[in-house]
C-alpha cells in the first residue's frame, strides 16, 4: 500500500472518529467551532473536539499506535491492526448489529465527504439553539430591570405616602388649633391673631363688598400677589381666544383687567359666588374678551377641557379657613372641577399662605393626577429678590398644579 492510500485510510479512520466524538460534545461556542472545523477539513491532524487522534477501540490495546483500520460494517470503530479487531470482535459485533440496523442503514456508514455537511447542519442548528438562549437570558434582564424599576416605584411610592399620612395629622391639628384662635406651640409655629372673618361664607363677601363691613376701599381688593408676581408663571401660556385663562374667586380684583391689557390674553373669565363682587367689576368700563359670571368654584359650568389655565389667589385658603369641619372637602371639590376643565397639560396657579408641609396633603387628598411644585416667594425690601424658604413656613407660596 502506497502512502497515498495510507493517508486516505487514516483520514476516514479520523473523520469516523470525529463523528463519534460529535453527537455528545456541546461545550464548544458555534463561533469558536466553525474555524476549528475548518482546520479539520483542511488538515485532518486531530479530533476539533477531544483534541485527540483516534484511539484503537479495542480496550485492553497497548501498542500506541494511530488507529487506520475501520470496521467495515459500521464505519464506527477504528483499530490499530487487524489483530486488535478480530480480538475486539466478539463485543463489538452486538454494537455494530445495532448501529446498523435503522431504517435505511446500508451499512456503509459515513465518509469524510458527508461528515462535513453532517457536521455543518449541527453547527447550524447550535447556532440557532445559542441565539434563542441569548435571547432569553435578554429577556430574563429585561423582566429583571423592570421588576427592580417597580420595586423602586413602589419603595418611592410608600415613602411619599408616609410622608402626605403625617403632613395630614400635622394639618388637622393646626386647623383645628386655628379654628381655636391660634396655631398650638407644640407644633414649632408662631401664634396667629385670633378671631379670623369667616371668610368661608358667602354671607360675609357679600357683606364686605357691599361696603357694610368698614371697608372703605372695595373697589380694589388683590389678595397675596398682584400681576407682575404672576407673570413669569403666565409667560408660557397661548394667548389665543381659544385658549381662554380662568381666574378663580376674582372677588373684586383687578387680575382679569390686568391679564386682558398687560398679558394680552385674548379670553379671560372671571368667577365668583358672591354676586355683590360680580356686579361690582361688571359696572366697570368693559373691556374685550373679559367676562364676569357668578359661579360657585366647586361646581363650575364650564365644559370639560375648556380653559388653558386657572389662576387662584387666596380663594382655596379662604374656603379653608372656616370654623367648621367642611372646609377641607369644599377645598377638594374646587380642585376636582378645576381639573375637570382645564385642557391636558392646562396649569392651575394657587397662591396661599399656608406652608408646603401643610398645604400638599390637602392637595394629594383630591387624589389627582397633578404634578406639583412649590414655591415660597420671600420679597427683599431692597432688591426684590425671591427666595425659597422651609417648607414650614407662613409667606406667600405659590403652588402650579399641571394637569
Amino acid at each position: 500500500m502506497n502512502d497515498e492510500c495510507r493517508i486516505q485510510n487514516r483520514n476516514k479512520k479520523l473523520d469516523s472518529h470525529v463523528f463519534r466524538c460529535l453527537p455528545r460534545n456541546t461545550a464548544p461556542a458555534t463561533e469558536a467551532l466553525n474555524p476549528e472545523f475548518e482546520r479539520y477539513i483542511k488538515e485532518r491532524s486531530h479530533c476539533i473536539f477531544c483534541d485527540m487522534p483516534p484511539k484503537c477501540s479495542y480496550p485492553q490495546c497497548a501498542s500506541g499506535k494511530l488507529s487506520n483500520k475501520t470496521c467495515s460494517r459500521c464505519r464506527l470503530a477504528v483499530y490499530c491492526s487487524r489483530d486488535c479487531q478480530k480480538a475486539h470482535y466478539r463485543v463489538h459485533k452486538k454494537k455494530c448489529k445495532t448501529s446498523t440496523a435503522g431504517p435505511g442503514s446500508s451499512g456503509m456508514g459515513l465518509t469524510g465527504r458527508n461528515l462535513q455537511a453532517d457536521a455543518v447542519g449541527i453547527m447550524a442548528a447550535k447556532a440557532e439553539l445559542a441565539a434563542a438562549m441569548k435571547q432569553v437570558e435578554e429577556a430574563r434582564a429585561a423582566a429583571a430591570k423592570i421588576h427592580a424599576e417597580v420595586a423602586s416605584k413602589q419603595a418611592m411610592f410608600d415613602r411619599v405616602k408616609a410622608q402626605e399620612d403625617e403632613a395630614k395629622i400635622n394639618l388637622d391639628k393646626a386647623m383645628a388649633s386655628l379654628r381655636e384662635g391660634g396655631l398650638d406651640d407644640t407644633a414649632g409655629l408662631d401664634k396667629v391673631a385670633p378671631a379670623a372673618p369667616k371668610y368661608s361664607a358667602k354671607e360675609y363677601w357679600n357683606k364686605r363688598y357691599a361696603g357694610k363691613d368698614g371697608d372703605e376701599d372695595i373697589q380694589v381688593d388683590d389678595w397675596y400677589l398682584g400681576f407682575s408676581d404672576l407673570k413669569p408663571y403666565l409667560s408660557s401660556l397661548s394667548r389665543e381666544a381659544d385658549q381662554p385663562i380662568l381666574d378663580v374667586g376674582c372677588g373684586v380684583s383687578l387680575l382679569g383687567e390686568e391679564l386682558c391689557d398687560v398679558g394680552k390674553f385674548k379670553r379671560v373669565v372671571c368667577i365668583d359666588y358672591a354676586d355683590v363682587a360680580i356686579e361690582t367689576m361688571k359696572k366697570r368700563a368693559p373691556k374685550q374678551g373679559l367676562e364676569y359670571l357668578v359661579q360657585d368654584a366647586s361646581k363650575l359650568e364650564f365644559p370639560d377641557n375648556y380653559f388653558a389655565a386657572a389662576i387662584d389667589k387666596g380663594t382655596i385658603d379662604a374656603v379653608m379657613s372656616g370654623d367648621d369641619a367642611q372646609g377641607l372637602s369644599r377645598a377638594v371639590f374646587i380642585l376636582k372641577s378645576v381639573y375637570r376643565v382645564l385642557k391636558p397639560a392646562g396649569k392651575l396657579i394657587l397662591v396661599s399662605s399656608v406652608p408646603k408641609i401643610m398645604y400638599m396633603p390637602m392637595l394629594t387628598s383630591a387624589h389627582l393626577p397633578w404634578t406639583i411644585e412649590a414655591g415660597l416667594l420671600k420679597r427683599d425690601c431692597d432688591s426684590g429678590e425671591v427666595a425659597e424658604e422651609d417648607v414650614t413656613a407662613f409667606g406667600t407660596w405659590i403652588y402650579v398644579l399641571t394637569k
